[in-house]
């Protein structure tokens, strides 16, 4: 059994880290664990 998605959270402040994942497909997903900090918004990656 592999992965079929990888998940990564990210500050919505760091427009340039959003950035650096986008060309690898990397989209604006839900979040799938809780983040305390202000701003933190989740990409995602289908497999």
């Amino acid at each position: 059994m592999g992965y079929c998605e990888i998940r990564l959270d990210v500050m919505e402040k760091y427009v340039s880290a959003q950035q650096l994942f986008a060309p690898f497909g990397f989209v604006p997903a839900e979040p799938i664990s809780f983040n305390s900090a202000p701003g933190a918004s989740f990409l995602g990656l289908h497999l």
